[in-house]
C-alpha cells in the first residue's frame, strides 16, 4: 500500500479552542479506555516534539494521530480524517479553560461544599429571627 504525501493532504489548521479526538500511548492499543476527546488549550508552532497543550494535560508528540472535531467556534468539522498532528499547521495562543484535572477537583469540592451550606442556612434560618417576647 503506497503512503500519502503530505502535499496531498487537504490543509487543516489547528487553533487553541479546537476539539480533538486521539488515542493515548498509556494503554494497549485496543482498550477502549485510551480514546480521548479534548480541547486544545494552546498551541506553539516553534515547539516541534509537542506543538499543543490539551485540557487531558498529556503529551501529544507529533508522531501520534488526531482527529479534529470542532473548530474553537464549537462547528462540527466535516470529512475530517484521522492526520499524524506533524501535518496540522499551528497556530500561536492560549486559551482559558479549566483543564480535566480542575474540573474534577472543582466538581469533588462543590459536591462536598454545597451540602455544608445548604446544613448551614437550613440551621440559622436567617428569615426567621427570634425577637424578644414583652
Amino acid at each position: 500500500m503506497v503512503g500519502v504525501s503530505a502535499k496531498q493532504l487537504r490543509y487543516e489548521g489547528l487553533r487553541p479552542g479546537d476539539s480533538v479526538e486521539y488515542y493515548s500511548f498509556a494503554f494497549v492499543a485496543g482498550d477502549p479506555r485510551d480514546h480521548r476527546l479534548t480541547t486544545v488549550i494552546s498551541g506553539d508552532a516553534t515547539n516541534l516534539k509537542y506543538p499543543i497543550q490539551v485540557a487531558t494535560e498529556e503529551p501529544i508528540p507529533t508522531e501520534m494521530m488526531v482527529k479534529r472535531i470542532t473548530d474553537r467556534h464549537g462547528n462540527d468539522v466535516n470529512g475530517a480524517k484521522w492526520h499524524k498532528l506533524r501535518t496540522f499547521t499551528f497556530f500561536n495562543g492560549i486559551i482559558a479553560v479549566l483543564t480535566e484535572r480542575e474540573q474534577k477537583v472543582f466538581m469533588t469540592s462543590s459536591s462536598i461544599v454545597s451540602p455544608s451550606v445548604s446544613r448551614l442556612t437550613q440551621e440559622t434560618r436567617p428569615n426567621e429571627l427570634l425577637l424578644p417576647t414583652p
